[in-house]
This record gives structure tokens, sequence and C-alpha cells, in this order.
């Protein structure tokens, strides 16, 4: 068997074993990564019903008849001219308000899917991609509220074809972003991910890495799998990580709404009110479960220890 076919069968052997884990815990935290991926399929739906665009349409044709041209050629003069003619400036706010909400459709789908990288990966017990993961996620919920305060960003963002232009909407963006990320609270996640996973820096190999002398000479060695369960696992450890990637999707999940205030239906704050209260609940359980660990815990992020 080949050393990639070998990684195959680990992670294969790794899902049936943190799911079990995770279920002998208690059997609500395996089905919340199953409810934040169902709290994901709620709000596309949400989106799909939500604020459609007849008005900005029918704002686009009126103006097309006063300035006397078809709407083709509107489009176009939006696009190519800043011009203060009150006509066009209502032109370009119906324009850009249909385009923004198809850029920040397609902003959410990143967003539902980098979910589901990470959560697969975490179940796979690989740790280190998953926090990067969370950190597109951040940056995405930070896109998503920006776009709907000004939706010409959208344009600037669809036209982002080269790393030049990336490194430029980033530079002009970046601090405009990491301000809503303190906003939301998502600013620790966004450094954490950069640091331990986006970057190649020490933190993204303390995971099972083993530094030892072997007759006489040292040896470093670092293993694709982070976690072993039948091996020294470190349940508190796994727990934490996933308790904490379940405590951002619900950050996320409450954002949405701000993101999207076209979607008004009550079930979906219902939902994430729901959500929270069953982290709240497991949150408690592991304080109660690993009492020292979480001092411990607790010192360290507070750079008592």
């Amino acid at each position: 068997m080949g050393e990639i076919e070998k990684l195959i069968e680990a992670d294969a052997e790794n899902i049936s074993h943190s799911r079990r884990i995770l279920f002998g815990f208690d059997p609500e935290l395996s089905s919340a990564l199953d409810k934040a991926a169902g709290m994901f399929t709620t709000f596309s739906r949400c989106i799909e019903g939500g604020e459609e665009d007849s008005k900005d349409l029918s704002t686009l044709k009126q103006c097309s008849e006063e300035l006397g041209v078809d709407q083709e050629k509107l489009i176009e003069i939006i696009e190519s001219k800043s011009d203060n003619n009150p006509i066009l400036v209502r032109a370009q706010s119906a324009w850009f308000s249909i385009y923004g909400r198809r850029v920040r459709g397609i902003i959410f789908l990143l967003l539902q899917r980098q979910f589901m990288w990470a959560v697969t990966d975490l179940l796979r017990m690989r740790i280190t991609p998953a926090i990067g993961y969370t950190r597109l996620e951040a940056e995405s919920i930070a896109l998503l509220l920006i776009m709907k305060r000004d939706a010409s960003v959208t344009d600037s963002w669809m036209k982002l074809t080269s790393d030049e232009a990336g490194k430029a909407f980033y530079k002009k963006f970046q601090r405009e972003i990491v301000r809503e990320l303190e906003n939301i609270g998502l600013d620790g996640t966004y450094e954490m991910g950069s640091g331990v996973s986006l970057h190649v820096r020490f933190m993204s190999a303390v995971r099972n890495l083993s530094l030892k002398d072997k007759h006489g000479k040292s040896e470093i060695w670092l293993g694709y799998q982070e976690l072993k369960p039948n091996n020294g696992f470190n349940q508190f450890n796994y727990f934490l990580q996933i308790l904490s990637f379940l405590r951002t999707q619900e950050r996320i999940f409450r954002v949405l709404g701000k993101a999207f205030p076209e979607v008004s239906d009550p079930i979906w704050f219902t939902r994430v009110d729901i959500f929270a209260k069953t982290i709240d609940d497991l949150w408690q359980k592991f304080e109660r479960t690993f009492p020292k660990e979480c001092q411990r815990y607790r010192g360290k992020i507070a750079g008592k220890i």
C-alpha cells in the first residue's frame, strides 16, 4: 500500500472514531455538527425567499426611459462613467443593489463550503486545516457586512482577476475587515487561522511533532495524522476544538441576519437561538467534565501560565 492510500485509509478510520468519541461525550455534540450544516442549508433557502429584484428592475426601466436608452446601454453607461446626473445615480444604486445580491450570494456559498471542508477535516481529526477554514469563514462574513453597507465593493471584488488586484483589494479593505471582525467577536478566529494554518509558522507543526534522540542521533518527525484516537488521544483538546468551532458557527449565524437583512423569516432567528442554547449546554458539560484542564486553559489564555 502506498503512502497516499495509507493516509486515505487512516482518514476513513478517524471519521469512524471521531463520531464514536463525540457521541460518547454527549450525543448532542456529534449531532450539533450536522445541525450546523443544516443551518447553512436553511439560510440558503431563506435567501431564495428574500427580497426580489422587481423594485430595482423597475427603477432601471424608468431610468432608461428617462434617458432615452435601452437597459443594456444604461448598464454600459453605469459601469463606464462616474456621473452626478441624478438619473444615473438612481440607476447605479439600483444596478449595484441587484448585482450586490448576486455577489453576496456567491460569498455565502463560499462560506458554506468553507464550513463543510472544515467540519469534515475535524472529523478526520485534522485540526490545523480546520482552523484555517474558520479564518476564511471570518473573512467571508466580514466582506458580506462591508458589501451590504457599500454595494459598489461587490463590483471591485468580482473584478479581482490578478494577484496584483487581489493584493490591492486586501490592502484597501484590511482595516475595515479587521474592524468588522472585532465588532462581531471573530478577530481572534481570524488571527489564529493565519498564525496556525495559513502561514508557515512553528504553530502549524506543534500537533504530532516529535523531537527525540535515537541511538545517539536526533530525529525530527511530523505525522500526517494530528490526533490518534488509539494512542494517547487527548479528548480535552479535541472537544475544545470542536466546541470552539461550533461557537464560531453560532456567531456567524447571528451575523448572517445583518449581512442579509432581506431575510426576515422569523424561523431563522428562532433556530439560531436554539442552536446557541445547545452549544451553551455542551460548554457547561465540558466545564464540568474537565474542570482542571479548563482552569489551566483559561490561565494559559490569560497569560498566567
